[in-house]
């Protein structure tokens, strides 16, 4: 009986970049918008503004995201074991790229701040 080839690491890695960044820029723009907030003095945080450091920790997020979609797309085109992992990592990792961008623009344009 053949054992089949083990899926590397770098594959996992690839898998996992991009939900992680997704997460990451989630809840770090969380806290943000409600550190910004809570100063009272229009949305500060650690002397820089809280778009800055939204716009930052967006174009972070993506470009690790982009980084998975890329090792992804690479190990897929190589033919190397765990094609269908790549496959998921390429699909579900374009869309949470997406998903970075829209939480980015979202975060942007509303203001957290105003009471409803």
């Amino acid at each position: 009986m053949t054992r089949p080839p083990a899926i590397p690491r770098t594959a996992w890695l690839a898998f996992l970049l991009a939900p992680v960044a997704w997460v990451g820029q989630l809840l770090t723009g969380y806290t943000l918008e409600k550190g910004g907030c809570s100063t009272g003095d229009g949305g500060s945080v650690g002397g820089a503004t809280v778009d800055a450091v939204t716009v930052a920790v967006t174009v972070a997020a993506l470009a690790v995201a982009v980084t998975g979609v890329v090792l992804g797309a690479r190990r897929r085109r190589a033919g190397r074991p765990a094609a269908f992992l790549a496959d998921l990592t390429v699909a579900g990792g374009a869309l949470l790229a997406l998903l970075i961008v829209f939480g980015g623009v979202a975060a942007l344009a509303l203001d957290p701040c105003r009471a409803s």
